[in-house]
């Protein structure tokens, strides 16, 4: 079952039947495959997912796609939505659902603010019917979030329950299947252990804190970071004015699972709550009327192809360099080009979405350069110069093989890779250095992870130096010949030797600093305080009180800030600055001439006078993205390159306007950009650039 948020034409290249059912129109694309609405054969709508083909070819996914397929059609209740049909020995696998037009309880929250204590009770005695009656089936969910429930015309649905997915920016992964997702995962299954029904309860939990404070009660973060709250944090269940409720999620939210009540035990705490969740009246009156609208909209019977771009595939000279037995498995490098003559029929090798090609009217459409399969990217690539440096997984974080691969942008051959523990962040890269953070496993123990950075010599990939971690809680950063980290402390080393040139044991790096650096200045945002440092001492120049979310330089004494009300500020050292509303931005800002530029969540690249605040131009691009995502758009010249869900946009910052797009065959986790290329992660490494 997919969340429906909006519906999106067949491409040429998108199939036209799925087994025996009709496809109808896109609803969206994730880390496992592309969710396609279709009918069946006798009109009935339905939602059907198609696995991505890298998947499609992994035995170990099958094998699980298979066993989990069977395991979810035993399940079946008033609060789940059903697995109707599936074939897991097609040469593309696919399952169907049912379809339920309305709202995720992501968007709904987002949207429309967080619950009154009522409906969150409401919704609590449907989660905890739903999760017993896929527990009972011998299902457990492993990945409950607010974006896996469904509020429909006949309340609300657990969806995405017991199928094996692939790892997307939020998830992590192990051999065996999905870990959970940052901020709603329970300590066992960060610790990798094996998932049972009480971290189902645990999610439910965070799902409910989530729904009635309209926060994460982990906060929000990189991997690191989550990871650690999770392992070693009480939630912050401030704010929730009941006691009777607080005390529910409270005790979902216990680190120890054997004092985890069951679903059942929920149900019978919640049996007097009184209003059961059926329809929806037991919403708030906007949110009901929201999803009653949503539910109103018919699907259509078909939605038209846009024209047929034809093209043809081409071999790329040099194909995959071989770097020995560590560049072995990495899959195929493919190209495509626009072409005046001849077709493009689909075959297992060319991409499931069309890929560059038309999105409906508007601005032109990019084209795919080259794509790098199975590479299995995790995190923003980093250009330096004219190569990009990726680390990718196929692992778990208690030890599992991992790559940083350092790969020609114009051309997609690979220059070397070499071999780490696994990492979700992106690199630093400096000085004819590349860092990476690595993983060294998790300690049992004591529930807490092990980290170090590792130096690669950009040339060869020959590891130089590696110093150790303890709780790292951002990617690592390279400025001025170092490369920071915040750890237990705000840590510089020097970027060639490994050298430590700097430490700050202060107590604000433990609230998730977010850091930016120019020009010999060092930004440090936490949520409670924004710093600004010597980036060569680590001396502080100056400080303010500011609950933020994201920063950018403009210099040592102008700091652009995005806070949690969603708005926009130029703090300064001296006196002045500014405020506008921003939207959710959680990307870095980004500097540019007289201008400072954000994108926001729902959808929106904003430009605002850097001297007055002033909004310039509002861009709509595709919505989408981690609410955890810390990797900034990228700007060549006058043009930003956003990402948003599965497409590429393209902004000139000049016009204000959107230039191209190019939609790509799942979502884009992060991306950065050199002229003629962008390189991004979508699970595979893909070069797109404009028509």
């Amino acid at each position: 079952m997919c969340v429906i948020d909006a519906m999106e034409r067949l491409t040429p290249e998108d199939p036209v039947r799925i087994g025996h059912h009709v496809l109808v129109a896109r609803l969206g694309a994730g880390g496992m495959g592309r969710v396609y609405l279709g009918r069946t054969p006798g009109g009935t709508p339905i939602a059907i997912k198609v696995i991505h083909e890298h998947l499609a070819r992994d035995p170990r996914f099958r094998a699980r796609f298979r066993r989990e397929v069977a395991n979810a059609r035993s399940v079946s209740g008033a609060f789940t939505a059903p697995v109707l049909e599936a074939d897991p020995e097609a040469s593309t696998p696919w399952l169907a659902t049912a379809y339920l037009p309305g709202l995720s309880l992501q968007e709904a929250v987002r949207t429309h603010g967080p619950f009154p204590v009522e409906a969150t009770l409401a919704l609590a005695a449907g989660l905890a019917e739903g999760l017993d009656s896929i527990h009972r089936a011998g299902v457990v969910h492993r990945d409950l979030k607010p974006s896996n429930v469904l509020l429909s015309g006949e309340g609300p649905r657990i969806i995405d329950f017991g199928i094996a997915r692939a790892a997307d920016d939020h998830a992590l992964t192990r051999p065996g299947g999905v870990l959970g997702t940052p901020g709603y995962m329970a300590p066992e299954q960060a610790a990798g252990r094996e998932v049972r029904p009480a971290g189902d309860v645990f999610a439910l939990g965070a799902v409910l804190g989530f729904t009635v404070l309209g926060r994460r009660v982990f906060g929000d973060g990189p991997l690191p970071v989550m990871i650690h709250r999770v392992l070693h944090e009480d939630p912050d269940l401030d704010g929730i004015p009941d006691t009777f409720l607080r005390g529910l999620v409270a005790d979902c939210l216990a680190r120890n699972p054997a004092l985890r009540p069951t679903s059942a035990m929920l149900l019978d705490r919640l049996s007097w709550a009184g209003t059961a969740p059926v329809g929806v009246g037991w919403l708030p009156a906007p949110l009901a009327e929201a999803v009653r609208t949503r539910q109103a909209q018919p699907p259509p019977a078909t939605m038209p192809l846009p024209r047929r771009v034809r093209r043809r595939r081409l071999l790329v000279a040099g194909g995959i360099a071989a770097a020995g037995a560590a560049g072995a498995g990495l899959g195929e490098l493919t190209a495509w080009r626009r072409s005046g003559t001849g077709t493009s029929p689909r075959t297992p090798e060319t991409p499931a979405a069309a890929e560059g090609g038309p999105t409906g009217g508007g601005p032109a459409s990019g084209r795919v350069r080259w794509r790098l399969r199975d590479s299995r990217t995790e995190a923003a690539p980093v250009i330096d110069e004219r190569t990009a440096y990726a680390v990718t997984s196929t692992g778990d974080l208690g030890g599992a093989e991992g790559w940083i691969l350092a790969v020609d942008v114009q051309s997609g051959k690979q220059r070397w890779k070499r071999g780490i523990k696994r990492s979700s962040e992106r690199v630093a890269v400096g000085g004819g250095t590349v860092v990476a953070l690595e993983a060294g496993g998790l300690d049992n123990a004591a529930l807490g992870a092990r980290w170090k950075l590792t130096a690669f010599d950009t040339a060869d990939g020959k590891r130089r130096w590696s110093a150790s971690l303890a709780a790292p809680v951002q990617p690592p950063l390279a400025a001025d010949g170092l490369v920071i980290v915040a750890g237990d402390a705000l840590i510089a080393f020097d970027l060639r030797t490994g050298t430590e040139r700097w430490r700050r044991s202060l107590d604000w790096v433990a609230s998730h600093p977010v850091m930016t650096a120019r020009d010999g200045a060092l930004c440090v945002l936490t949520r409670e305080e924004l710093r600004v440092l010597e980036t060569a001492s680590g001396r502080t120049v100056w400080r303010r009180r500011v609950q933020g979310r994201a920063a950018a330089l403009q210099d040592t004494g102008t700091v652009y800030v995005t806070d949690l009300a969603d708005r926009l500020h130029a703090v300064r050292q001296g006196k002045g600055g500014w405020s506008a509303t921003a939207g959710k931005v959680v990307r870095p800002p980004l500097v540019y001439g007289d201008t400072v530029v954000v994108q926001d969540l729902a959808g929106f690249v904003r430009a605002f006078d850097r001297g007055t605040g002033r909004q310039r131009f509002a861009v709509p691009v595709q919505a989408g993205g981690s609410e955890t995502a810390t990797a900034p758009p990228a700007r060549v010249g006058g043009t930003l390159y956003a990402p948003g869900g599965d497409t590429v946009h393209a902004v000139d910052l000049d016009r204000g306007r959107l230039a191209w797009r190019v939609r790509l065959d799942a979502e884009v986790e992060g991306l950065d950009a050199v002229d003629g290329a962008v390189i991004c992660s979508t699970g595979d490494l893909v070069a797109v650039t404009g028509p």
